[in-house]
């Protein structure tokens, strides 16, 4: 079974197949009243890609529907893309719109428990880490550049790791600690970062060695915001989920992992050995 945005998608392709099949046109006929590839009106139909309202407007006009059926399905396709946020839309205004949304989040929670499979979590990175990973985004989806405003207003966000009223839990891959996203220099600066947000008394810090037994495969990283929302990233878009089934999986899951990981002294002395072997090399 799916997400729930991709069960919602799915939902408002359905709802379009059967405005379609009404009118008696297959699916290339109704493509041709549209002037659309047929490819597209199957897409839509199968719920592998999200209509815009454009689309939705056009596809019930062409059907002779009434308008407020319209209104209804907009409803539907604006739930969607609440659920579902590309990174272009998100980011069209720039970088640091989406690290003060971020912020915004944070400072409504009391709980926040993240996995990552492949970077440092952006609430303990360095400046000068940040620069390198908030660079990917413009040049990933040509979007406005604001880089240094970006990296402000992340090293601000950091300032909630501080408050004692808060608890974090962060699970990392051990990969994250070798993965060379930016110079040797700031990794090394990055992994004595690691090192100190580790003592901090309501943060606990988790490695999952390469020596683990995984109780499954982590395919991505995902945040748990209290009990109420989960978010995970993709190339393309980040995705919310809030239905409780979902997040209850997402719980479990990430209790398995904290359960293989390494804690306090064991998560140091992990990070102290890669630290020790890139100062080598």
């Amino acid at each position: 079974m799916g997400n729930g945005y991709e069960r919602e998608r799915e939902a408002l392709g359905a709802r379009l197949r059967d405005l379609r099949r009404r009118t008696g046109l297959n699916g290339v006929a109704f493509a041709d009243l549209l002037g659309w590839a047929q490819s597209k009106v199957s897409r839509l139909e199968l719920g592998r890609q999200t209509a815009t309202e454009s689309d939705v407007t056009a596809w019930v006009q062409a059907t002779g529907a009434p308008a407020g059926l319209a209104d209804e399905l907009l409803t539907l396709l604006r739930s969607i893309e609440a659920e579902y946020v590309t990174w272009k839309r998100d980011l069209r205004v720039g970088v640091r719109s989406k690290q003060r949304a971020f912020a915004g989040l944070e400072a409504r929670v009391s709980r926040i428990r993240g996995v990552e499979t492949c970077v440092v979590p952006g609430l303990l990175q360095t400046a000068e880490y940040a620069r390198y990973r908030i660079a990917e985004m413009p040049a990933l989806h040509a979007v406005p550049e604001d880089v240094d405003q970006a990296v402000a207003m992340r090293m601000q966000r950091q300032q909630v790791i501080y408050d004692p009223t808060k608890t974090f839990h962060f699970l990392l891959l051990e990969p994250v600690l070798h993965n060379r996203l930016c110079p040797d220099e700031v990794l090394a600066g990055q992994l004595d970062r690691l090192l100190a947000a580790s003592h901090l008394a309501n943060l606990t810090l988790g490695i999952v060695p390469l020596t683990a037994r995984l109780p499954f495969a982590p395919l991505n990283g995902w945040w748990i915001f209290d009990d109420g929302l989960v978010t995970f990233e993709t190339v393309a878009a980040e995705v919310h989920l809030r239905d409780p089934a979902e997040i209850e999986l997402y719980v479990n899951a990430f209790e398995q992992l904290a359960g293989v990981a390494l804690h306090d002294g064991g998560a140091r002395r992990v990070i102290d050995r890669v630290a020790s072997d890139l100062r080598r090399e």
